[in-house]
């Protein structure tokens, strides 16, 4: 821009930087992650109280957009998306269920991913939890994502 007037710097840039040179060779991806079986654990256990819980999933009162997922305390304070604590349970509820699942049925993440999400749209969000007392808002397949990335002791097999 000179004088507010545009000018294709182009052939300039290109005189400098030198010829692209373009491969044809295919982009190659890394092989999808397998997730250990054992992952996402739901039980929390107290040792100053000697209490042990099987299993808790809670949104926390102080910090709006952290969830408490057993011993774990996933931040998601990054995704704007996330509005209210129902969508925290919801995240919670799906990862207890993709931790059954994975369990008995040893898929890659992403297929059951859209298996839950099926069922969901199949049976609305009491297939998560049933016999919850409150309401649950469905979060999106990225925020469940999201939360699975950012649990610190997730374990990924070696492929």
């Amino acid at each position: 821009m000179e004088n507010y007037r545009c000018h294709d710097l182009t052939p300039k840039v290109r005189d400098k930087l030198g010829k692209i040179i373009e491969d044809d060779e295919l982009i190659s991806f890394p092989p999808r992650r397998e997730l250990s079986p054992d992952n996402f654990d739901p039980s929390y256990s107290n040792r100053r109280l000697q209490k042990t819980q099987p299993q808790r999933i809670k949104a926390l009162r102080n910090a709006p957009k952290q969830l408490e997922y057993g011993m774990e305390q996933i931040n998601l304070e990054a995704l704007p998306q996330i509005v209210e604590a129902p969508q925290l349970l919801s995240i919670g509820y799906c990862l207890l269920t993709i931790r059954d699942v994975m369990q008995a049925h040893k898929n890659e993440p992403q297929q059951v991913q859209y298996w839950l999400y099926q069922q969901i749209e199949d049976q609305g969000l009491d297939f998560l939890q049933p016999d919850y007392p409150g309401m649950l808002s469905l979060p999106r397949v990225y925020e469940v994502v999201a939360a699975i990335n950012r649990i610190r002791s997730l374990k990924i097999l070696d492929g």
